[in-house]
């Protein structure tokens, strides 16, 4: 199984490396302890991060400033320190090394950098945030649960995405299975006729929360198709559902 960990390891980082993360950010959390490595890219509010600018070259008088935008703002974040590079060289042989506390940002969201200085352009990154490290390990415990329930074959797993008991419960879920079929993935929605699951929308007691994905791989990320085979199939009803969802935007799941 530890072989498994770590391929799921593997896939958690290129899946946050296509949405955009790059390789010359990386956080380095304390206090708290990472329950899997921390991908290059992604930052954690309230720990040490560093960034080096690998996009412009700078000249020994010159201030590098590294600024982000918050609420709609660019306000500065650290000052940055010239470190001699072998890629810079001639009348700006340095490049730019940040490092500090980020104390803005969170909740998984996208943060937008600028490295600049007094006569440098400003060169732009993108960067993923999460608010805490036990966000961060709530992600990676659910990608965890999906690799080790591909292995097993779902049945009876206690690490499926959220747990849980057999198939055979009264209600017909177990952890983020109902009736034996995985609550993430490809959906259809049929007006008329057979569905493999009539479903109501309950914004208040929920069975499942469901937030549209194009990329689904954790308990209640759906990705909504009209043609082509899907995972499973859905019918909007209002009485007697075979369960009952809410749509979110965040934490997806039971």
């Amino acid at each position: 199984m530890k072989f498994w960990r770590l391929l799921g390891v593997s896939l958690f980082s290129v899946s946050l490396l296509l949405n955009g993360t790059n390789a010359s950010m990386a956080a380095q959390p304390f206090e708290e302890d990472l329950l899997i490595s921390l991908p290059e890219g992604i930052w954690i509010r309230g720990t040490k991060v560093k960034l080096i600018d690998t996009k412009s070259c700078w000249a020994k008088k010159e201030k590098p400033v590294l600024y982000g935008k918050v609420g709609g703002k660019f306000k500065p974040l650290a000052k940055g320190k010239l470190v001699e590079s072998p890629e810079c060289d001639g009348k700006q042989p340095y490049e730019a090394v940040y490092k500090f506390t980020l104390k803005d940002g969170g909740g998984a969201k996208k943060l937008t950098l600028r490295s600049g200085g007094s006569a440098a352009g400003f060169a732009t990154y993108k960067r993923t945030v999460y608010s805490s490290v036990s966000e961060f390990n709530d992600v990676g415990l659910r990608l965890l649960g999906i690799i080790d329930d591909l292995v097993t074959g779902g049945s009876n797993s206690s690490d499926s995405p959220t747990g849980g008991g057999s198939f055979g419960s009264s209600s017909g879920w177990s952890g983020c299975y109902f009736n034996g079929q995985k609550m993430w993935g490809t959906v259809k929605v049929v007006d008329y006729g057979l569905a493999d699951f009539e479903v109501k929308i309950d914004n208040l007691l929920p069975d499942l929360k469901v937030k549209e994905s194009n990329l689904p791989f954790s308990c209640g990320e759906w990705k909504f198709i009209d043609y082509g085979l899907a995972d499973f199939t859905i019918k909007f009803v209002n009485i007697l559902p075979d369960f009952t969802i809410k749509f979110v935007d965040y934490f997806p799941g039971r």
